[in-house]
Protein backbone atom coordinates (compact mmCIF):
# COMPACT_ATOMS: atom_id res chain seq x y z
CA UNK A 1 0.00 0.00 0.00
CA UNK A 2 1.40 3.66 -0.34
CA UNK A 3 -0.03 6.86 1.37
CA UNK A 4 -1.02 8.91 -1.51
CA UNK A 5 0.27 12.20 -0.40
CA UNK A 6 3.66 11.08 0.50
CA UNK A 7 4.86 8.49 -2.24
CA UNK A 8 4.22 6.34 -5.46
CA UNK A 9 2.37 3.57 -5.62
CA UNK A 10 4.25 0.35 -5.65
CA UNK A 11 2.26 -1.22 -8.07
CA UNK A 12 -0.03 -0.13 -10.94
CA UNK A 13 -2.14 -2.10 -13.34
CA UNK A 14 -2.99 0.21 -16.43
CA UNK A 15 -6.51 -1.65 -18.51
CA UNK A 16 -7.04 -0.72 -21.97
CA UNK A 17 -9.94 -0.94 -23.54
CA UNK A 18 -10.17 1.17 -26.55
CA UNK A 19 -9.33 0.32 -29.95
CA UNK A 20 -5.55 1.28 -31.54
CA UNK A 21 -6.54 3.31 -33.71
CA UNK A 22 -9.11 7.07 -33.72
CA UNK A 23 -7.73 8.32 -30.31
CA UNK A 24 -4.74 8.57 -28.14
CA UNK A 25 -5.56 6.49 -25.44
CA UNK A 26 -3.44 3.43 -26.02
CA UNK A 27 -0.61 5.44 -27.82
CA UNK A 28 -0.17 7.64 -24.32
CA UNK A 29 -0.86 4.40 -22.28
CA UNK A 30 2.20 2.67 -23.29
CA UNK A 31 4.17 5.90 -23.26
CA UNK A 32 2.67 6.31 -19.43
CA UNK A 33 3.68 2.49 -18.76
CA UNK A 34 7.20 2.81 -20.08
CA UNK A 35 7.28 5.95 -17.66
CA UNK A 36 5.97 4.25 -14.19
CA UNK A 37 8.83 1.87 -15.26
CA UNK A 38 11.28 4.36 -14.80
CA UNK A 39 10.01 5.35 -11.18
CA UNK A 40 10.22 1.63 -10.33
CA UNK A 41 7.18 1.02 -9.89
CA UNK A 42 5.47 -2.38 -11.10
CA UNK A 43 3.63 -1.80 -14.32
CA UNK A 44 0.58 -4.10 -15.88
CA UNK A 45 -0.93 -3.30 -18.78
CA UNK A 46 -3.81 -5.53 -18.96
CA UNK A 47 -5.73 -5.55 -23.40
CA UNK A 48 -9.46 -6.01 -22.94
CA UNK A 49 -12.00 -5.36 -25.10
CA UNK A 50 -11.69 -4.01 -28.70
CA UNK A 51 -7.76 -2.56 -27.25
CA UNK A 52 -6.63 -6.56 -28.12
CA UNK A 53 -6.27 -5.37 -31.73
CA UNK A 54 -3.70 -3.18 -30.44
CA UNK A 55 -1.73 -6.53 -30.45
CA UNK A 56 -2.36 -7.85 -33.77
CA UNK A 57 0.54 -9.00 -36.26
CA UNK A 58 1.40 -7.13 -39.13
CA UNK A 59 -0.90 -3.80 -38.82
CA UNK A 60 -0.70 -1.12 -41.31
CA UNK A 61 -1.86 1.95 -40.08
CA UNK A 62 -0.01 4.56 -42.43
CA UNK A 63 -3.10 4.80 -44.20
CA UNK A 64 -4.80 6.64 -41.91
CA UNK A 65 -1.31 8.27 -41.06
CA UNK A 66 -0.23 6.73 -37.52
CA UNK A 67 2.16 4.51 -36.10
CA UNK A 68 2.09 0.66 -35.61
CA UNK A 69 1.41 0.63 -31.77
CA UNK A 70 2.22 -2.97 -31.58
CA UNK A 71 5.91 -1.89 -31.99
CA UNK A 72 5.48 -0.47 -28.56
CA UNK A 73 4.68 -3.30 -27.04
CA UNK A 74 8.57 -5.11 -26.86
CA UNK A 75 10.18 -2.34 -25.98
CA UNK A 76 7.24 -1.98 -22.97
CA UNK A 77 8.45 -5.36 -22.15
CA UNK A 78 11.69 -4.38 -22.40
CA UNK A 79 11.16 -1.89 -19.41
CA UNK A 80 9.67 -4.69 -17.45
CA UNK A 81 6.27 -3.69 -18.00
CA UNK A 82 3.75 -7.33 -17.44
CA UNK A 83 1.68 -7.26 -20.64
CA UNK A 84 -1.42 -8.97 -20.48
CA UNK A 85 -4.27 -10.04 -23.29
CA UNK A 86 -7.96 -10.78 -21.68
CA UNK A 87 -8.87 -14.55 -23.30
CA UNK A 88 -12.47 -13.43 -23.08
CA UNK A 89 -11.72 -10.34 -25.47
CA UNK A 90 -10.20 -12.41 -28.02
CA UNK A 91 -12.84 -15.27 -28.20
CA UNK A 92 -15.46 -12.80 -28.48
CA UNK A 93 -13.88 -11.06 -31.41
CA UNK A 94 -12.70 -14.04 -32.90
CA UNK A 95 -9.02 -13.49 -32.42
CA UNK A 96 -6.66 -16.33 -31.56
CA UNK A 97 -3.40 -16.31 -29.14
CA UNK A 98 -1.82 -17.56 -32.63
CA UNK A 99 -2.68 -13.63 -34.14
CA UNK A 100 -1.28 -11.82 -31.57
CA UNK A 101 2.47 -10.29 -31.75
CA UNK A 102 4.29 -13.11 -30.78
CA UNK A 103 6.39 -12.78 -27.34
CA UNK A 104 7.06 -15.44 -24.32
CA UNK A 105 6.25 -12.29 -22.02
CA UNK A 106 2.68 -11.51 -23.30
CA UNK A 107 -0.01 -13.78 -20.85
CA UNK A 108 -3.15 -14.65 -21.90
CA UNK A 109 -5.64 -14.03 -18.76
CA UNK A 110 -9.08 -14.92 -17.78
CA UNK A 111 -11.47 -12.57 -15.71
CA UNK A 112 -10.56 -14.32 -12.73
CA UNK A 113 -7.18 -13.51 -12.78
CA UNK A 114 -7.42 -10.13 -13.85
CA UNK A 115 -9.30 -9.43 -10.73
CA UNK A 116 -6.86 -10.97 -8.74
CA UNK A 117 -4.09 -8.69 -10.44
CA UNK A 118 -6.56 -5.74 -9.60
CA UNK A 119 -6.98 -6.52 -6.31
CA UNK A 120 -3.11 -6.47 -5.81
CA UNK A 121 -2.61 -3.51 -7.27
CA UNK A 122 -2.25 -0.17 -5.29
CA UNK A 123 -4.02 1.49 -8.77
CA UNK A 124 -6.00 0.60 -11.45
CA UNK A 125 -6.08 2.93 -14.42
CA UNK A 126 -9.07 2.24 -17.04
CA UNK A 127 -8.32 4.38 -20.56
Amino acid sequence: MFDEENELPESVVILFRNAPYGTVFNAEGLRVCTGLTALDVETHAVFMDDAVFTLLQGQTPKGIHMGDLSKGIIPMIEFEVSVYVMKESLDSRGLAEDDIIKNDEIQIISKKELSKLIVEADVTFSI
